[in-house]
């Protein structure tokens, strides 16, 4: 009696255990953004919970259908998280074998029960199919993209993992030791395992989810980042990464002396390629261009739209006399960037070098801006650079 009255207080405990995990579970499901699975493990955790009572009912029935809805409770929680696993992670779901699982699971107790009553092929039965179960759900958790993910994967795996292994010993014993798991000390001890490992899994499911919130947001602000600083048509810095990164070139090559030009380019004869051929014509010209002047282009050099059909460049350890072979070297390849189209397309460029009176990036791409213009003016598709600049790393060789 008093080892009775032992499980049968260890039931409402676990049955309360199990409650609170599943309330947390449909809290967070109901309340907060979840994943796919998400819902899956919900239900589980939740037919866990009903699973005590069912088994409570079980202790003080002999009915089928104590047995039955018992059996169905705790082996579908089991399944339920399993499903709930592959869907999480984008993995095919067995609906078909794990319905076939589910119901001989509750086969398998009620025909050892009431048919061909055998307490050890049932324990050792359902043992197995469960270790089977859990040990399908540890396999699941595998090919950790990171070292924290590994570290939540491996906490999984090893609570599946050792309920898994549990089973099978507790079907071995019992194939020897026939009383060991049959009675109420054996069931206790695995009773007592399950709800230590259901707390395992039921916080590895609120990790794993909050995990992917956080890696879905921090994509999201890099996303928004990237969009922040990069020209949606043609994928390059736009003006004011064009800035950020000039100010900072600016304020290196103030620093250490070293020379820093700018080039301006503005694509000739765009707004009338826009009116003839249409915008999406005039985009793939756009994107054309683009693509044929950072092609020929350092890593560390910065090709930025500024707006419209006008870009800016920064060329770092660049004398201007040098930006002018490299603005030219961009002409040509603009010129020749839509070779056989109806739709072609020149540039004309202005370069400037870095001063010692200049005290910003804006100084030199106002320079670079005026030089544009008077290749403009002076017939188009050229480059134009002042060549009587002073430049900031002249002085200091001077010095």
């Amino acid at each position: 009696m008093e080892t009775a009255l032992d499980l049968r207080t260890l039931a409402v405990v676990l049955m309360l255990i199990s409650f609170a995990l599943s309330a947390v579970m449909i809290y967070v499901w109901r309340s907060s953004k979840t994943y796919d699975g998400f819902g899956w493990w919900t239900a589980g955790t939740t037919a866990a919970a009903f699973t005590f009572v069912l088994l409570g009912a079980f202790g003080s029935s002999s009915q089928v259908t104590s047995v039955a809805l018992a059996s169905a409770a705790g082996t579908g929680s089991l399944i339920a998280w399993y499903l709930g696993i592959r869907k999480f992670f984008g993995r095919s779901m067995p609906y078909l074998a794990a319905l076939a699982v589910w119901a001989f699971s509750i086969v398998i107790p009620v025909w050892f029960s009431f048919v061909q009553i055998s307490p050890l092929l049932r324990i050792v039965i359902m043992s197995l199919l469960v270790a089977a179960i859990t040990g399908a759900s540890a396999y699941e958790f595998r090919g950790a993209s990171d070292r924290e993910t590994q570290r939540i994967y491996t906490v999984a795996r090893y609570a599946y993992g050792l309920f898994a292994l549990w089973m099978v010993i507790r079907a071995s014993v019992t194939v020897y030791e026939p009383q060991t798991f049959s009675s109420n000390i054996g069931q206790a001890w695995t009773l007592a395992i399950y709800i230590v490992c259901l707390v395992f899994w039921t916080f590895n499911y609120l990790i794993l989810n909050n995990q992917r919130m956080r890696v879905e947001l921090e994509a999201a602000k890099a996303e928004l980042a990237t969009q922040a600083t990069t020209d949606f048509l043609t994928g390059v810095p736009n003006d004011r990464s064009f800035f950020e990164i000039g100010n900072r070139e600016f304020a290196r090559a103030v620093r250490f002396r070293y020379p820093l030009s700018v080039v301006m380019m503005d694509l000739d004869g765009f707004k009338h390629i826009n009116d003839k051929f249409g915008h999406a014509q005039g985009d793939l010209v756009l994107k054309s261009a683009v693509n044929a002047c950072t092609d020929k282009l350092r890593a560390s050099d910065t090709f930025a739209r500024l707006g419209g059909d006008e870009f800016a460049i920064i060329l770092a350890f660049t004398t201007a006399e040098n930006a002018r072979i490299v603005a030219d070297v961009l002409r040509e390849a603009v010129a020749m960037s839509n070779e056989g189209s109806h739709a072609t397309v020149t540039a004309s460029f202005g370069v400037a070098e870095i001063l010692d009176t200049d005290t910003e990036i804006k100084h030199l791409l106002d320079r670079a801006d005026k030089n544009l213009y008077e290749a403009k003016r002076l017939g188009r598709n050229r480059v134009i650079g002042a060549t009587s600049e002073f430049a900031i790393y002249e002085m200091a060789d001077a010095s």
